[in-house]
């Protein structure tokens, strides 16, 4: 069996990627930054079943790029760092690419929510990093995560939106129009009225039984 075939293109390969580890040594970081942004391939994998969009989630940006960083000897870490703006609490991610040599950084912010439903304080706090790291990501490797405001039907359902925006802290049934001594109150009235009565905004169902266990 004649292997002079298969012992060319093997040398062939081995001569490729000696040239590619020589050139590597000689390009900046922001060359290699060019050459990742343009080779990653990161899909919107994930189903918002609310919003009814597509997404892609820090996760996903995060393994979409390794095999790049191991190519490109490249290195990445992100951390957080929590900021008081304004009385609101924010987290500011910062991601940061190095070679060894020289580095390249970016921040987002997201601010955290002051309750969220069947969510702990700390959960709140996990979920605003994640948002700000993901946009973060986004910034460096120019990740577009949104369609622009002109693409979005805003014309459609625009009380049922509004109402959705106010729902039991417990039991997250949307707060509804209602009248109460003759006097018409929205959804909003309603969610503010409750949130400044106990504390937190509960539905009729969900505020009468706080009574009954007090």
């Amino acid at each position: 069996m004649d292997l002079s075939k298969y012992n060319n293109e093997f040398a062939f390969e081995s001569e490729k990627s000696t040239s590619f580890e020589q050139n590597l040594e000689k390009i900046t970081l922001l060359q290699k930054l060019i050459c990742i942004q343009a080779e990653l391939k990161c899909p919107k994998n994930q189903f918002n079943k609310f919003g009814e969009f597509y997404y892609r989630s820090c996760e996903d940006i995060l393994e979409g790029i390794k095999p790049l960083l191991a190519k490109y000897e490249c290195a990445l870490t992100i951390s957080d760092e929590i900021k008081e703006i304004g009385g609101r609490i924010y987290v500011e991610a910062t991601v940061s690419l190095f070679d060894g040599t020289d580095i390249q950084c970016t921040r987002a912010l997201a601010r955290e929510e002051e309750s969220r439903p069947k969510m702990s304080v700390s959960q709140c706090t996990g979920s605003a990093s994640s948002y700000a790291r993901k946009y973060a990501l986004n910034g460096l490797f120019v990740l577009d995560d949104v369609k622009d405001a002109d693409h979005m039907d805003n014309s459609v359902k625009t009380r049922n939106n509004a109402s959705e925006e106010y729902v039991c802290e417990k039991c997250e049934k949307p707060f509804e129009d209602f009248t109460h001594n003759e006097k018409k109150y929205t959804a909003k009235d309603g969610y503010e009225i409750s949130k400044r009565k106990n504390g937190i905004a509960l539905c009729f169902s969900c505020a009468k039984e706080l009574k009954k266990s007090e």
